[in-house]
């Protein structure tokens, strides 16, 4: 069943090659040619932002970062519609495999930007329940979930007001001791995969011509994938006003 998409895609997630990104290669990469540089170290302990990294410097390379994943799966979701492409994967539609694939991809990016200090998957691939629900949480904000939001914001009073990638895990592993929660997080993956798959079938008509197909499929993956990956950086920072320092390494010359 099409709802059942992403249920199947978080069973398989770390096998997928390219899912994972590092976060110490993704920070250098990011700030080493900027003028930050000279604060690497303080950037990989503790994140951009509590180095003293401006908000609107951060957010100006989350932009370019949700660009970056978006030309990838745009590229690669028209490959998808082309005979001979992508194909189909052993239990998803490789487009559909793709948009879920690159959403994960951003949502680490995201995440390490505005201060996870942490590796989200591990060298071998493999993801702890507890950061995998937080991803789930994340996407179902960039879906436009409501139950999402809700969940992220119990969960951050219940750890004295933290940030949201401040969390602990033992918070999070208490939660899911929770029936009620545990039902939330269930419900927010069906709808997901539910609003995914209304995305994929819209875009089966055009399918059966192969060059409108490809194309439909990547516009219909630009649509989506970029007003998402926005909503979840206003959330991010949104949950970062109240507590940035006034005094900034951006003064600096």
């Amino acid at each position: 069943m099409a709802e059942n998409y992403f249920e199947t895609f978080l069973a398989k997630a770390g096998s997928i090659p390219g899912i994972r990104v590092d976060r110490e290669a993704f920070l250098r990469k990011t700030f080493e040619k900027s003028k930050f540089n000279k604060h690497m170290d303080g950037i990989l302990q503790k994140g951009p932002l509590e180095t003293g990294i401006s908000l609107k410097t951060v957010g100006r390379m989350a932009d370019e970062s949700i660009m970056a994943e978006a030309v990838k799966t745009i590229t690669l979701s028209t490959a998808a519609g082309m005979p001979g492409g992508w194909g189909m994967a052993a239990t998803i539609p490789a487009d559909i495999l793709q948009f879920y694939a690159h959403s994960f991809r951003v949502i680490q990016k995201l995440m390490y930007l505005y201060g996870y200090q942490d590796d989200i998957f591990d060298g071998d691939g493999n993801i702890e329940d507890e950061t995998v629900t937080m991803l789930v949480l994340y996407l179902g904000v960039m879906s436009g979930v409501g139950l999402a939001g809700k969940a992220l914001a119990d969960l951050t009073r219940t750890a004295a007001k933290k940030m949201v990638w401040e969390i602990s895990k033992t918070t999070i592993k208490k939660f899911f001791t929770n029936k009620t929660f545990r039902k939330i997080v269930l419900k927010i993956i069906q709808i997901i995969g539910a609003k995914t798959s209304t995305k994929y079938i819209i875009s089966i008509p055009g399918k059966a011509i192969p060059v409108i197909g490809g194309v439909t499929s990547g516009l219909l993956t630009a649509v989506f994938f970029v007003p998402a990956s926005k909503k979840l950086k206003k959330y991010f920072e949104t949950g970062e006003l109240e507590r940035i320092e006034a005094e900034e390494l951006d003064s600096e010359e």
